[in-house]
């Protein structure tokens, strides 16, 4: 997203899962750490709930500024499971999810609060 980027710290945040279990870590919460933008998407309760609807524990999510280009970055990241594939061969399978509808959401709202 395009805008004036007047301090790089007051921007850059992250999304901070609580989650419980061991295993199948199930996210139970969310949070935003960081400058001061942390503060309102903290406190945007309908954010937080379209983010819960989607957040699995190893996606990332993440505001970053660029004052060199006078940007900011909304990145969401979810990892790519290999479901099959063959060691010595060509054949591999990913499990490559679109992104879901809620993570657009939620950035939309995210960039709407930046502006």
């Amino acid at each position: 997203m395009r805008t004036k980027v007047v301090d790089d710290n007051s921007l850059k945040v992250d999304l901070k899962k609580k989650t419980k279990g061991l295993i199948g870590k199930e996210v139970t919460g969310v949070s935003w750490e960081g400058g001061s933008l942390a503060v309102k998407l903290d406190s945007n309760a309908e954010l937080n709930m379209v983010i819960m609807n989607f957040i699995t524990s190893k996606d990332d999510l993440k505001v970053e500024p660029d004052k060199k280009n006078n940007l900011v970055r909304i990145i969401f990241s979810r990892p790519s499971e290999i479901k099959s594939g063959v060691i010595h061969g060509t054949l591999f399978t990913f499990d490559r999810k679109m992104l879901p509808k809620e993570a657009i959401e939620a950035i939309d709202k995210i960039a709407s609060l930046i502006q």
